[in-house]
């Protein structure tokens, strides 16, 4: 596998501006945090600016038009060409003036940043040579039932908090996916491969035939009224990620091919979630328990190079209800 490490300006600013707006359930509130405290509150021009943002932002949502796919991806000397074909003139123009008003602040960040963005990129393209296992793909192919391993994938480094172990996103499949890694400290690193493959297998594996057997599951779980256990996450979404999660970063290949403490890391986070129980933070809950839950039904199946099918969701769906009743007891506890 082929991976393009790399890093620009544009991308890392629309990121932060990202951020700082609640356009949608996967922004991460910890970095508008961390980046307010160290710029500053914000002032009453960015505050409208982003309302701004956030209408522009959902217009083109995730999917084909996907404001990402250019603002994300392109470089620095031809994103603007590229924007204006995209998303015509009137919406271009208003992209470049939340650069404008937002450029002040992002760069007392990217100053920074930037610098270990680049130290980040070296590690990843070192230490990467040594982590494209064989065997790790092959063991994917048989889960999804389709031949991966040999694309070229671009990977956009992108910002991120001291207090992370490293994030990415998928949103830009199947081309690129990002990874969040500025400030995650560099003992994280296995962390940081762990992400990345997480992230590799929603753009390459997770588009095969498990698609269509996970579509038909999905639309009949739908159709029979069952919720998602997470509030204002789709359904699709949690029933999805406790699949690959169950994989890596933490699940079974998480352990199996990068020697990772998994059962340490599940008792860590659970422990912490259980005894400080947050609302805010249901999601990152849900994917601890449901990776743990299902830790050896993952390893019966990548042991036995069995397909992900009917039976693996059905199970899912039971961890479900479990977690449900589970989050319910801690909301309701005093």
């Amino acid at each position: 596998m082929n991976l393009n490490f790399r890093i620009t300006k544009t991308s890392n600013l629309f990121h932060f501006i990202s951020n700082l707006t609640n356009w949608h359930f996967s922004v991460r509130p910890s970095y508008k945090r961390y980046w307010l405290e160290k710029t500053g509150p914000l002032t009453k021009k960015e505050e409208e600016t982003l309302q701004e943002v956030d209408s522009l932002f959902k217009k083109y949502n995730f999917g084909p038009n996907y404001w990402g796919h250019v603002l994300l991806t392109e470089e620095d000397e031809i994103v603007w060409e590229k924007a204006n074909k995209k998303f015509g003139a009137k919406d271009t123009e208003k992209f470049r003036h939340f650069e404008k008003v937002f450029s002040k602040r992002f760069e007392k960040i990217w100053t920074e940043d930037k610098n270990k963005l680049t130290e980040w990129k070296k590690v990843l393209e070192r230490s990467n040579q040594n982590k494209t296992s064989d065997k790790l793909i092959e063991t994917l192919n048989s889960l999804f039932g389709k031949d991966g391993g040999g694309e070229v994938i671009d990977v956009i480094l992108l910002l991120s908090t001291p207090n992370t172990r490293g994030a990415g996103g998928g949103n830009l499949a199947p081309r690129a996916i990002t990874l969040e890694v500025s400030q995650t400290p560099d003992q994280y690193t296995t962390n940081v491969q762990l992400m990345l493959w997480h992230e590799l297998v929603h753009v390459i594996w997770e588009k095969g035939p498990y698609q269509k057997t996970f579509n038909n599951f999905h639309e009949k779980l739908l159709n029979s009224g069952a919720l998602s256990p997470v509030e204002n996450v789709p359904l699709r979404v949690t029933l999805n990620e406790a699949v690959m999660e169950s994989l890596l970063p933490y699940g079974y290949l998480g352990y199996k091919y990068f020697n990772y403490k998994s059962k340490d890391y599940f008792n860590e986070i659970l422990s912490k979630l259980e005894n400080n129980f947050d609302k805010n933070q249901v999601m990152i809950y849900w994917r601890v328990y449901s990776a743990n839950k299902l830790f050896e039904l993952s390893q019966n199946y990548c042991e036995r190079g069995k397909a992900i099918d009917k039976d693996f969701l059905e199970k899912v769906v039971k961890i479900m209800i479990e977690f449900i009743n589970k989050r319910w007891s801690l909301s309701t506890n005093p």
